[in-house]
């Protein structure tokens, strides 16, 4: 009787866990439709298991029968027990690689997005220093502005946009850059 309510004792807790398990975490379908079963097929152990206990208790079969069917009702228990840790330990490990691949396409798509960003302010900035430098030639073409105040103006304009563009190319390469052809899966705990 001690062995069959540790058993009771082991698919109670198992079965805790994988509601917990389905509760708390967010599964795909698939995932969701496994723990289900894992979960009806633990109950329905505990309900047989229940039920040879009582028959055992209220004496239904003779000693030798009950001996026959505790010693086969364990070893069944004992494998449906050992079925759901091993379906259990799988749906754990499915769920970490599939954090883990969405960790890598977050990774992803934040590495080419900052460099889209950095490619559209590099692409701003050029564009106004040219509306910048069109001002001074007209200004210059009409002589509103001497030789000198234009050579100054177009030496400011070009000087300021070079230095604007080289420090933000070298900022650019000084970030450490990811390896996406290398997945370094997490391994499941």
């Amino acid at each position: 009787m001690g062995d069959l309510q540790i058993a009771l004792d082991k698919i109670t807790a198992n079965i805790k866990i994988l509601t917990e398990m389905r509760q708390t975490q967010s599964l795909s379908k698939e995932e969701e439709r496994t723990i289900d079963t894992l979960i009806a097929n633990a109950n329905l152990a505990f309900i047989s298991a229940s039920r040879y206990s009582n028959s055992m208790q209220t004496g239904y079969s003779a000693v030798a029968a009950s001996a026959a069917d505790s010693a086969d009702t364990l070893s069944q228990l004992n494998e449906v027990l050992a079925n759901i840790q091993l379906n259990q330990e799988e749906v754990i490990a499915k769920i970490n690689i599939e954090k883990s691949t969405k960790m890598k396409q977050i990774q992803f798509n934040a590495y080419y997005a900052q460099m889209n960003n950095y490619n559209v302010n590099i692409m701003k900035i050029l564009v106004v220093s040219s509306i910048l430098m069109m001002i001074n030639i007209f200004l210059y073409t009409k002589k509103y502005i001497t030789d000198d105040i234009y050579t100054i103006i177009t030496m400011i304009i070009i000087s300021i946009t070079i230095i604007i563009i080289s420090t933000m190319i070298y900022s650019e390469f000084q970030r450490s850059n990811y390896n996406f052809t290398t997945f370094k899966w997490v391994k499941p705990s």
